[in-house]
């Protein structure tokens, strides 16, 4: 009857200690994975390009994307370098804004405008198409 206690003892610990090796395995792949999402040049969920047009005839063409864990931009006026603008802040309304130096998209809640504006400050409000 010791014997059958021993062994019977020694199994349990033996379960025990593969059970927790295997959680412990998981949870580090767990991990790795979050680092891969949360890789800040990583660009993932790409949408298809929306077209936007102003009131001088200007089209603009948005792509919306994630890069990393943050929310970003493609823009391109008429047929000049698409230029990528990061998401930067909330504007006093609610809307959000992707924006360098020298240009900003603000775009509205509904996603059915928004405003393009230059290193002039000048705005221009674009409609979807």
């Amino acid at each position: 009857m010791k014997k059958i206690l021993l062994a019977a003892s020694a199994f349990l610990v033996l379960v025990a200690c593969t059970k927790t090796e295997a959680e412990s395995t998981a949870a580090t792949e767990a991990t790795e994975e979050e680092v891969k999402v949360t890789d800040p040049n990583e660009v993932s969920n790409v949408q298809e390009p929306k077209t936007f047009r102003s009131e001088t005839g200007d089209v603009l063409k948005v792509t919306y994307f994630a890069l990393g864990d943050r929310v970003a931009v493609k823009v391109q006026k008429n047929q000049e370098p698409e230029v990528e603008l990061k998401g930067q802040t909330v504007s006093s309304s609610g809307n959000l804004l992707f924006g360098t130096k020298d240009l900003s998209w603000e775009m509205d809640d509904s996603g059915s405008s928004g405003k393009l504006t230059g290193a002039d400050g000048v705005a221009v409000q674009y409609v979807l198409e």
